[in-house]
């Protein structure tokens, strides 16, 4: 690896970490290494680095590397779970791999610290497991290698069989003894032993164990007569690795599957333009987000929120503007994505012009704040906010005002008059118009008497507090339907818009109306400029190709206005092309509350009219970070590839655990199909919370092993998808062939789960280390209808006899039959019990 690519390594790596930790994810440090293929292999036969040295290991170590040279399966990464943990990369990986080995990293790191199940593993086990090494390898010296090395055939070959429940060092406590009894009889009693002794009474019999154990190799390290001390330290040892090793067996399946705006920031959605703030408020409503392309809008799966945060906002030349904490990135013109705190003066931010994204449902009018009806029913006004009443709230912004028993309008247009003058008469009031000539300037006032019509204005949002640079759109307005937005606009740009040879000029002193207008006309496809206040006036400009568009899609009410804008259009036969990107031309840093959503398959959205992105693991954080292109199709190929779902005999864990993640995220965030009934891991049905995918997953992460995540997780939705069944061994035509045996999703899950007990390995118990006064070892084997494997039972059972040094019985189920196995060392007999 060059100079170069480690520096880029370093970077992706310091921004894989920030980016984790934005998603939510905590993990532990890591320490990252780049190691060629044969160490990488050596690693992981051994498990743990420096560990001691055993055949077993190498055979592993031989196995997996004839398979990565024969191209059969590839390691990617190794990961430790210690505190910093520690990872190894492989050299050859290109850039992208190591990309995506990063993030998969950070997901177990996050996943090994959080986890209940890893609460009490030893962080320091590397350490730990170098001198451990070099114990064995004092003890190879004083004893010799092969003295050793078969005693750790003989340990090994029952590792497995561990209680993590019962303390690292020492045996499990025992019941405390009972008290002796109190002497019965006379008082005298004692007279009657003065001459002839008291006889002593019956010694208790005693039974090691007193209660069955599982612990049998702490069993044996306590109890054996035969185990010197360097042998009770090998067993020490081998015993505190296994209880490492442990939770991650637990956890192979759930293990394997495991950026913020202001809250000023307008959002296209499909409730409407709203606040991001507002937005996040009402999180628990299903919504979707525009995406940037025409009528295109993905739905919204998660929420965040990151108080007091470092913000940068930009401003474009055509006086669009976003705030951000610095990891937040927009779109730029050449299709990349860049973080705010690296844009610089003249990026071309890319502009989301004609998204089209509106709300379908028509907005009640607000409530009276003193009857339980709407303000609507003192006079003849609809229910919800129509075109109509839109178009007056749009004057009413421009040319309104308030008066202490009603509301007024100013206008210089007759046809102005008429028709807010009807449309009022049409609701039930009676406005009074007054003609008004003063200072060579004529115009005509229109009162309205009504503390009605004034409560329902005031109730909208239109204080009289408001002064003319605190002018808003309502947000009923913005979260009303198109047509009802557009005749807002209408009523608005008729009173306070300018149209001639200039094109289409807006002046106002609210900078937050003139803004949302803005965004408001970009979702319309107009694009529009504002320029700097000048005596504390914001104008917005409409020029070009997009005062036609504003003309076809919104347009101006008052005729002579329409008829300016149509000369404006018709004198220009061709118009500049202009682009929707636009150049940053300020950059300023703040603090402030900031917002974040996840956004389902486009993961990106709109706001302030620009294309923001928002932010297992290794998927979620690669696809969150600036790749190119060709790295997007690379990063697919190798994530399908690892996520296959295997063979028809065979799990992948990977596959399995990232679709049940991903089905947990679907079904928390309410994204539930139609004839699909929501129940809970017992089958009874419940009411899923809308919007806590994320929450819930994150959850499932700290409580959860294989077996409960499967059992709680897998639904029978997931077991069609995922084609799982159980199979069975049939004879056909005197031939052994493979059958699926049942479909059923509850046996199937069931079947599954079971594999899964004791991590998948038998139970069995120490019932007995006296067995019948002989000092033999009894163990009784917890039959669950999966048989022994036979041959490995013969071969622990010799073992076992060696580390016990007395003959060992185990008790079992044969063909349906239970029976003891006895074995003394060399030959093996049964019989039935």
């Amino acid at each position: 690896m060059t100079q170069a690519e480690r520096a880029e390594l370093e970077r992706w790596i310091e921004m894989i970490y920030e980016k984790a930790l934005e998603m939510g994810l905590d993990p532990f440090p890591v320490h990252f290494e780049v190691a060629p293929a044969h160490v990488i292999y050596e690693l992981g036969a051994y498990a743990l680095p420096a560990r001691f040295s055993h055949w077993t290991f190498g055979r592993d170590y031989h196995v997996q590397k004839t398979m990565y040279e024969y191209g059969v399966s590839r390691i990617y990464e190794l990961v430790f779970n210690t505190d910093p943990a520690q990872a190894f990369l492989l050299d050859v990986n290109d850039m992208v791999a190591h990309k995506l080995v990063i993030a998969h990293v950070y997901g177990h790191s996050d996943f090994f610290k959080n986890n209940i199940y890893f609460e009490h593993t030893d962080r320091k086990m590397i350490e730990r497991a170098r001198l451990h090494a070099e114990r064995i390898r004092h003890y190879e010296m004083v004893h010799g290698p092969l003295v050793v090395e078969q005693f750790l055939d003989a340990v090994l070959s029952i590792e497995e069989h561990i209680d993590p429940v019962l303390p690292t060092y020492g045996a499990p406590p025992r019941k405390q003894d009972a008290q002796e009894p109190q002497p019965t009889g006379d008082t005298f009693e004692d007279l009657f032993y003065m001459v002839q002794p008291k006889p002593k009474p019956e010694p208790k019999k005693r039974k090691i164990p007193e209660e069955p154990q599982k612990d049998l190799l702490l069993f044996i390290r306590d109890h054996s007569r035969v185990l010197e001390d360097w042998q009770r330290d090998i067993i020490s040892m081998i015993r505190e690795e296994m209880l490492y090793f442990l939770p991650q067996i637990k956890t192979k399946i759930i293990n394997e599957g495991w950026a913020c705006a202001t809250g000023d920031s307008l959002l296209i959605t499909s409730r409407g333009i709203m606040r991001f703030d507002a937005l996040y408020a009402e999180r628990q409503s299903p919504v979707s987000v525009a995406v940037g392309e025409p009528s295109a809008s993905c739905a919204v799966l998660d929420y965040h929120c990151q108080p007091d945060t470092p913000t940068i906002r930009i401003t474009t030349k055509r006086g669009f503007t976003i705030e951000g904490a610095h990891q937040h990135r927009v779109l730029l013109r050449e299709g990349r994505w860049v973080y705010l705190q690296d844009i610089a003066i003249g990026d071309e931010v890319a502009l989301a012009v004609g998204t089209e994204i509106w709300s379908e449902s028509y907005q009640p009018l607000p409530t009276a704040r003193s009857r339980s009806a709407t303000l609507a029913d003192a006079l003849n006004l609809p229910e919800h906010l129509d075109e109509e009443f839109a178009y007056l709230l749009g004057y009413f912004v421009g040319d309104g005002n308030f008066t202490k028993s009603g509301i007024g309008f100013t206008t210089g247009d007759a046809e102005i008059v008429e028709r807010l003058t009807g449309l009022l008469r049409g609701w039930g009031c009676n406005p009074r118009v007054k003609y008004d000539l003063q200072n060579n300037s004529a115009r005509w006032r229109i009162a309205v008497h009504s503390r009605t019509l004034r409560e329902l204005l005031i109730a909208i949002g239109l204080s009289p507090e408001r002064k003319a640079r605190q002018k808003i759109v309502p947000p009923i307005v913005l979260q009303s339907p198109r047509e009802v937005v557009a005749a807002f606009l209408r009523g608005y740009f008729d009173a306070d818009a300018y149209a001639g040879n200039s094109g289409v000029i807006l002046s106002s002193a609210s900078e937050s109306l003139i803004r949302t207008v803005q965004t408001v006309l970009l979702n319309f496809g107009v694009l529009s400029s504002i320029s700097p206040p000048q005596q504390g006036v914001y104008q917005l400009a409409i020029r070009g190709v997009w005062a036609r568009v504003f003309a076809e899609k919104i347009g101006f009410g008052l005729k002579r206005k329409a008829e300016a804008l149509q000369r404006y259009i018709e004198n220009r036969r061709w118009f500049c092309q202009q682009e929707p990107f636009d150049p940053v031309i300020k950059i300023e840093r703040g603090r402030a509350d900031v917002y974040d959503i996840t956004v389902a398959d486009a993961h990106r959205y709109v706001a302030n009219g620009m294309i923001h992105h928002n932010s297992f693991w290794h998927e979620r954080i690669l696809e969150d970070l600036p790749l190119t292109p060709d790295e997007h199709v690379q990063f697919r190929k190798m994530h399908s590839a690892v996520i296959q779902p295997g063979s028809r005999m065979s799990l992948n864990p990977y596959y399995v655990g990232y679709k049940v993640l991903r089905d947990i995220e679907r079904r928390w965030n309410g994204e539930i199909d139609p004839d699909e009934e929501e129940t809970d891991w017992m089958g009874y049905r419940i009411e899923r919370p809308v919007g806590q995918g994320m929450q819930k997953l994150f959850e499932v992460r700290t409580l959860e092993c294989d077996q409960t995540f499967l059992h709680k997780y897998l639904t029978e939705k997931l077991v069609r998808e995922l084609d799982l069944y159980t199979y069975r061994v049939e004879e056909h035509n005197g031939e052994l062939v493979w059958v699926v045996d049942e479909t059923d999703w509850r046996t199937v899950r069931n079947t599954l789960v079971d594999n899964m007990t004791n991590f998948g390995v038998p139970v069995i118990t120490v019932e007995d280390g006296d067995w019948e006064h002989r000092g033999e070892l009894y163990l009784k084997h917890h039959y669950d209808g999966k048989p022994l494997d036979m041959q490995r039972t013969t071969r622990c059972l010799r073992y076992l006899v060696r580390l016990w040094g007395r003959p060992v019985h185990l008790e079992t189920v044969i063909d349906d039959e239970q029976v003891l196995l006895s074995c003394d060392g060399n030959a093996i007999a049964q019989r039935a019990l």
